[in-house]
């Protein structure tokens, strides 16, 4: 009997155990469906929360659209109009265009036919007026052979005047060489000139900048070969090319020398017969 009782206690509390468990199993079953359940009606709710805000956005957007829409409608309807009333207005002046073409149409053919008169009157002053030239160039060409020639014998009588007063400078250049040469052979040297020979550079161009009394200074110096002691030929080229004297080189420096001058021989010499700035200033011929 003891036996059976405790048998029935431990059947008893076995099914009591299940029970237990069986509750506890059901109970957190329950918690997680409902915590699933209530994910996702947080889910569904955000979800609608998101969709009627863009729904609102595009109802806004639609409305914006559907404001812009009627201003451009409006927009339309009032630019037609002002076309149809340019419209109207052209045709009106186009009417009256076509009143004014039609009236002048009449004015249009007798200016035509003054036009053709008048055509064939320039035509006819055309004709003459060429005849007119051919014979005017004929004469022009025989004038211009002729003005071709005078000028071609004006240079060549310059030309040759040039040459004369060239020869002319040399001339006196040499004569007065060829007298202080007969001097010095008498026994009178010039002063300075013949007791210094010194060779002059090939090919030395120089102009007078200045003269006090009968000394000169001129442009260029020792930096174009130039030497104390070279005798130079002082020319002046305007008007007429003109043979001045000599100048016997004193003193010169890098850029700058000093001479002094000697008048051709024979008679006194006026201001104009002395070197002036600008002449020209040249080696002397037979290198002195």
């Amino acid at each position: 009997m003891g036996k059976m009782l405790v048998i029935m206690v431990l059947v008893l509390s076995l099914a009591w155990t299940g029970l237990v468990v069986n509750a506890f199993v059901t109970r957190t079953n329950w918690q997680a469906e409902a915590k699933k359940f209530q994910d996702k009606y947080k889910e569904a709710a955000d979800s609608a929360v998101a969709q009627n805000k863009l729904l609102s956005d595009q109802l806004a957007a639609s409305e914006d659209a559907n404001r812009s829409l009627s201003a451009e409608i409006a927009r339309r309807y009032e630019s037609e109009r002002r076309l149809s009333t340019e419209v109207e207005a052209l045709q009106k002046q186009i009417g009256d265009l076509t009143a004014v073409v039609q009236k002048t149409a009449v004015a249009e053919k007798a200016l035509q036919a003054n036009r053709d008169a008048l055509q064939t009157q320039v035509k006819d002053q055309s004709d003459l007026l060429k005849k007119r030239e051919d014979e005017l160039t004929a004469k022009t060409l025989s004038a211009d052979q002729d003005r071709v020639d005078a000028n071609k014998a004006r240079l060549e009588v310059q030309s040759k005047t040039q040459q004369v007063a060239q020869l002319n400078t040399k001339i006196l250049e040499l004569n007065e060489q060829l007298e202080e040469r007969r001097q010095y052979q008498g026994g009178v040297a010039p002063p300075g000139v013949l007791n210094k020979a010194v060779p002059t550079p090939a090919g030395f161009r120089g102009t007078i900048v200045t003269r006090d009394g009968t000394y000169v200074s001129f442009t260029p110096g020792i930096d174009s070969g130039l030497q104390k002691g070279a005798v130079l030929t002082v020319q002046r080229l305007t008007p007429t090319p003109r043979y001045i004297g000599k100048i016997v080189v004193m003193q010169v420096d890098t850029k700058t020398g000093v001479g002094q001058f000697n008048a051709p021989r024979g008679g006194r010499l006026g201001e104009d017969d002395y070197p002036k700035p600008g002449d020209e200033i040249v080696p002397s011929v037979a290198g002195r």
